[in-house]
């Protein structure tokens, strides 16, 4: 902020506190400010059930639909290399997606998809409920699943020709799968799930 924009705002606030202007209607509009604004509609829960559904490492909930490489490739080129990269390699909007592995654990950590996340279905998830940035939620599954195809093949984690579907996505060893900790405490109801 300007030295002249730090002026006004000072001013303008000295202004409104002052004795004269608290007496005055510009005091009540100011402290008036709506329960509400009424913008926009609620979102139905299916809506929000289909959009924002959390798979869990299983696979419960995938929807139909494929991807490949190819097709991944084309659509992070339109609508991720903007924020993430021409490489992957990030940038000040966006992560890095690839490389990092073993590095959670030195002085240096690079979180990405494939040195943190441990199964690819939390992925998945992710990038369905919170991709492009500039328009969360708007992917389809086809895109999604052609997404994780080019992302996780960039990465050496699954073969460039893999067809991405809901089978072979459950199927998939992430390098971080044993990087966590399962939450025993009797109090937190974690789901037991076999992989």
């Amino acid at each position: 902020m300007s030295r002249c924009e730090r002026l006004f705002v000072v001013g303008f606030l000295t202004l409104l506190t002052s004795p004269a202007c608290q007496s005055s209607e510009l005091a009540g509009i100011r402290l008036s400010y709506p329960v509400s604004y009424d913008l926009g509609k609620p979102i139905s829960a299916s809506i929000r059930e289909e959009l924002f559904t959390t798979i869990p490492p299983d696979g419960a909930g995938l929807p139909d639909g494929s991807g490949t490489f190819e097709s991944g490739q084309l659509t992070y080129e339109v609508k991720c290399m903007a924020c993430h990269g021409d490489r992957m390699q990030g940038t000040d909007i966006g992560m890095s997606l690839l490389g990092g592995r073993g590095t959670l654990t030195s002085d240096a950590p690079r979180k990405t998809v494939e040195s943190y996340w441990p199964y690819a279905t939390s992925v998945f998830s992710y990038i369905r409920n919170t991709m492009p940035k500039t328009a969360p939620g708007t992917l389809s599954s086809e895109e999604s699943y052609s997404l994780m195809a080019y992302i996780l093949g960039s990465a050496g984690v699954v073969p460039a020709n893999v067809v991405m579907d809901k089978q072979t996505l459950v199927e998939v060893q992430m390098p971080n799968r044993d990087g966590f900790v399962r939450d025993d405490r009797p109090d937190v109801n974690t789901p037991r799930l076999n992989n």
